[in-house]
């Protein structure tokens, strides 16, 4: 299956009941597997058992599939829309690089205009003007 979300896309979620969700919607959640990072996955199964909810997700490109579960109290994202790339572009400016090269043109424009202001003209009043 070709995936629906890409790297590089954001996702926005709102926040549901675990027992508002079905399979085959997208849902994002923190996976015990890998020290609760948030996660965003189809759904390809869930079920009650007593207080909690059990999933089964599988992302559209992966071969294996994640078994998590939360309290029926609980709350986990459901895929609203989607924003392709954001993601990309947000990575690459918060990278240390672009940063520094931020900091370093502010740092340029600021002292271009002090200079500017200090090396300027003096107004010369109209009164002293000679005609």
């Amino acid at each position: 299956m070709n995936p629906t979300i890409q790297v590089g896309d954001v996702v926005v979620d709102t926040s549901v009941s675990p027992l508002t969700v079905r399979p085959g919607q997208i849902v994002t959640f923190r996976d015990p597997a890998i020290g609760q990072q948030l996660v965003t996955h189809r759904v390809v199964a869930m079920h009650r058992v007593g207080k909690a909810v059990d999933f089964v997700t599988k992302g559209d490109a992966n071969l294996v599939s994640e078994h998590w579960s939360v309290p029926v109290t609980g709350h986990l994202g459901r895929k609203v829309f989607m924003i392709p790339g954001v993601g990309r572009v947000v990575a690459v400016l918060s990278a240390k690089a672009v940063r520094v090269i931020a900091v370093a043109l502010a740092a340029l424009l600021v002292a271009g205009v002090g200079l500017r202001r200090i090396w300027r003209q003096p107004d010369v009043p109209i009164s002293l003007q000679h005609h």
